[in-house]
């Protein structure tokens, strides 16, 4: 959207995302950091294949790659500043064909979060690292890639501070919650305040009754009394913004 020219002639842009933790006619802001940048990662172990009976016979993939998701989750919080969030994760291991045989190659994916660009390149090169010294310990061969996702979303603090007022004139200010952590979960609006400041809003989004659905679960639903919530807050936040931005 911004090759075609979305953001040519913006000077400041504002979105929401519904949060099932709210209720509707809620909100939630922060200025700074909301979520975290978030990179797909990749690990290829080779090694060489064998009988399950003679191990010796072989340079066992899956017992490097075992040792090296231990590692990583050992290691890289252990040499990181326990104030700055990292998360690494892995979703992913495939390996073997047999139960019987030791196979050739494992492939394990995952994502490395975190909310500052220096720790988020000091993280891979130290997942790097770590995954050179089990390839010298076990003598299997590990392939390391990362295809960099959204990095963090940055809420400007004047913008922040904006919708926030708006928001507390429209549904009072105990309707207006501060957050007081960002989310570990990653947003690709990040990438348009890359290019001009703006900010993101959480829109609560339950009817108060029960529990309700969590984000990115078969039966999310929300109750649509937000909607007409958010679009009263985008609509009054422009006017203001067009006010003090004269």
């Amino acid at each position: 959207m911004m090759v075609a020219g979305a953001l040519d002639g913006v000077d400041a842009i504002i979105a929401a995302h519904v949060d099932p933790t709210r209720r509707a006619g809620t909100i939630g802001v922060k200025s700074g950091p909301l979520t975290a940048s978030c990179d797909d990662m990749r690990i290829i172990v080779r090694g060489r294949g064998g009988h399950a009976a003679r191990p010796h016979e072989s340079n066992d993939p899956i017992a490097a790659a075992a040792e090296l998701v231990s590692t990583i989750y050992q290691f890289v919080p252990r040499a990181t500043d326990s104030q700055d969030a990292v998360v690494v994760s892995f979703g992913q291991i495939h390996g073997g064909q047999n139960n019987n045989v030791i196979p050739e190659e494992v492939v394990l994916d995952g994502t490395v979060r975190t909310l500052n660009r220096m720790i988020r390149e000091k993280t891979v090169e130290h997942i790097r690292t770590l995954a050179e010294g089990i390839a010298k310990v076990t003598g299997a061969k590990l392939e390391v890639s990362f295809r960099h996702g959204s990095p963090s979303v940055q809420n400007d603090e004047k913008i922040t501070a904006l919708v926030s007022r708006v928001a507390a004139e429209l549904l009072g200010p105990e309707n207006v919650q501060s957050m007081a952590r960002p989310s570990m979960g990653a947003e690709d609006f990040a990438y348009y305040l890359e290019r001009v400041p703006g900010m993101m809003f959480r829109l609560g989004a339950t009817n108060g009754n029960g529990s309700w659905p969590g984000l990115h679960t078969p039966m999310f639903d929300v109750d649509e009394k937000c909607l007409a919530v958010g679009a009263k807050i985008f609509a009054r936040s422009v006017v203001e913004w067009s006010k003090v931005s004269q």
